[in-house]
């Protein structure tokens, strides 16, 4: 169990799978197997809750399974003094009903820490660290478990030297981080010394939202000559309405590079004006997923994969290479509903394969067909990314 000293008070904790809390050294337990005369107002909970989270796939087979738990945590959590429930709705951004059905789906979150990044008192730096070893570090506080760094709304980050790591400008992540950037940006200043941006090591977990990466330009000694703007050396990194832009790097991967066995998520994201001389705009040797996002304007190239790669409804365009501007592939690649058209090179203008691709009906080549592709398909009206 994980303490939260900082949120809760001396001596609560959060529920474990005995599934009781401590307060001050007594629990309050939170049964699991409640009467069979459950309140009909924990029902109406139960109710909503598995509304809210409909998205979830088997979450409405599993309701009827769910329920003796979720009523059992839901009377343990109504138990609680009100000062402890409102600590624990805030700490966690949820409802009692929502804490309560992630008990009973085995799920209950670490008691993390949220640290507010002004770029003053507390920089993304010293909140980074903080978070690695949940220890207060600069004017930032202490980080628990799995964190949140929250910058201020559309706030500038400029790193002007490489982090205490002596490799990237920001600290390498080694924890289960999520920065939201509220509309920020992270970027080199264009007189520092060239740097990558970040780096997210073997044990970390970043989670990047509402965020631009610029101006990374990996020049060290390898690996950390690949990902300018992100290098994920055998961690797993998503990023979420973010862009990574004008990044550069010596080796591979210009915006991101992925490692064998890591694993990374782009979602609603824009990769664009990236540099390398492989990779331009994203180098992928692990597992990737690319989803509803563009990648354009990069050289060389604006994908490489060298492992296993998916792209979903998304938009490679106006990326340029020697071979396989749009994508080169030397492993194994899925393209659905995706647009690959008006990308340059002398070999495979859009797409140069080595290996597996899989393409669906309803993914557009311009200028090359593959198996199951049209030479020229109409284009439906566009979505933000990728085919409608």
């Amino acid at each position: 169990m994980l303490r939260s000293p900082g949120a809760f008070g001396r001596g609560l904790q959060a529920p474990g799978a005995r599934g009781y809390i401590y307060h001050n050294k007594e629990a309050v337990v939170l049964n699991p197997n409640p009467s069979p005369h459950s309140d009909p107002e924990v029902l109406t909970r139960f109710q909503e809750e598995l509304a809210r989270a409909a998205a979830l796939p088997g979450l409405a087979v599993a309701g009827p399974a769910l329920w003796p738990c979720f009523a059992g945590y839901y009377q343990g959590l109504a138990r609680l003094p009100r000062r402890l429930r409102r600590a624990l709705q805030r700490q966690w951004r949820r409802s009692l009903g929502g804490i309560a059905l992630l008990c009973a789906l085995g799920q209950a979150p670490a008691l993390a820490a949220t640290i507010a990044v002004d770029g003053t008192t507390c920089d993304l730096i010293d909140a980074i660290i903080a978070a690695n070893t949940d220890t207060a570090t600069g004017g930032c506080t202490a980080g628990n478990g799995a964190d949140t760094l929250v910058l201020a709304n559309s706030s500038i980050h400029t790193l002007t030297s490489v982090s205490y790591t002596g490799l990237t400008g920001l600290p390498a992540v080694s924890s289960t981080i999520t920065i939201s950037g509220n509309g920020s940006t992270v970027q080199r200043d264009g007189a520092a010394p060239f740097f990558g941006l970040l780096e997210v090591g073997p044990t970390g977990n970043l989670t990047v939202r509402d965020l631009t990466l610029r101006g990374g330009v990996a020049a060290a000694s390898a690996p950390l000559n690949k990902g300018g703007g992100v290098f994920n050396f055998f961690g797993t990194l998503t990023l979420i309405n973010s862009t990574l832009s004008d990044n550069a790097a010596f080796d591979s991967g210009g915006g991101v590079f992925n490692t064998a066995n890591a694993l990374l998520t782009l979602i609603n994201c824009t990769i664009s004006g990236n540099s390398a001389p492989d990779g331009g705009g994203v180098a992928n040797y692990g597992n990737a997923t690319v989803t509803n996002s563009t990648v354009s304007g990069n050289t060389v190239g604006g994908m490489k994969n060298g492992g296993t790669l998916t792209v979903t409804s998304s938009t490679l365009s106006g990326n340029s290479a020697s071979a396989g501007g749009g994508v080169a592939n030397i492993d194994t690649i899925t393209l659905k509903r995706t647009l690959v058209s008006g990308n340059t090179a002398p070999t495979g203008p859009e797409i140069a394969n080595f290996a597996t691709i899989t393409p669906t009906t309803s993914t557009c080549l311009a200028t090359a067909a593959l198996p199951g592709c049209q030479a020229s398909p109409p284009v439906s009206p566009m979505l933000s990314h990728g085919l409608g």
